[in-house]
């Protein structure tokens, strides 16, 4: 047992498709499902995200949430959205767009932002990034995050990419190093520790160093079901 791959002893334990369609059963039968999804760059985190939504049977909300902070802000979302940086890139255009207007602050975006995810939260709903583990905290809601260690993501980015090692690394530190400002900026003055290696705003940390997609989908299932959702509000 002890010379047995890591990845195939889990899924071995959990068998994917009778615990996917258990929850789907569940979802149905209970109020709303929601999982929160928080990621490094490179870590895998689209492809679990995609693949959970899927094995949940509930829709995966991206880049939605900035087409809704554009509409309640009346900002048009090619001016808060940059590919691959929804979130942080949202921030950062959002306020320069707004530079010399009454409402040039950062508590407009906020507002906007956290009016969008507790209207989304009304349904069934899998949220990548934007904060929405942070907005959530106190309901009902499973908060993952996927990590990696740098180099191992930055070799993942550089062979899907074409990229240099070198110039992966660099995109990796760089975002995530964004993303973690754009956290703090938006909610340090509402919760006390809100950084993303804050391992207490989060049910369940994945690092994806040794394991593909498909791996940390079926620890996710299983630490969805140890945490009793969705069959938690079930009567």
């Amino acid at each position: 047992m002890a010379h047995e791959d890591p990845q195939r002893y889990v899924e071995a334990i959990i068998t994917h498709d009778v615990l996917a369609e258990q929850h789907r059963r569940k979802a149905r039968a209970a109020g709303p499902l929601l999982v929160t999804l928080s990621r490094d760059h490179g870590a895998l985190g689209e492809i679990v995200a995609a693949k959970l939504g899927l094995a949940l049977d509930i829709p995966v909300l991206d880049r939605e949430i900035l087409v809704r902070v554009a509409e309640k802000t009346g900002v048009p979302v090619s001016v808060i959205e940059q590919p691959g940086e929804h979130f942080t890139g949202g921030i950062a255009s959002f306020m320069q767009s707004l530079i010399g207007c009454r409402t040039c602050d950062l508590a407009t975006y906020r507002r906007a932002l956290f009016d969008v995810i507790l209207d989304l939260a009304h349904r069934s709903a899998l949220l990548v990034g934007c904060g929405a583990h942070l907005i959530l905290q106190g309901k009902p809601v499973f908060r993952l995050r996927i990590v990696g260690t740098p180099e191992i993501c930055a070799a993942r980015l550089a062979a899907e990419s074409g990229e240099t090692f070198e110039q992966a690394l660099e995109k990796v530190r760089e975002t995530n190093a964004s993303r973690a400002r754009a956290i703090h900026s938006l909610f340090h003055e509402q919760i006390r520790h809100c950084g993303l290696e804050c391992a207490e705003n989060f049910d369940l940390v994945v690092n994806t160093d040794h394991m593909d997609a498909e791996g940390a989908v079926a620890v996710a299932l299983a630490g969805l079901r140890q945490a009793g959702l969705p069959g938690k509000t079930a009567q």
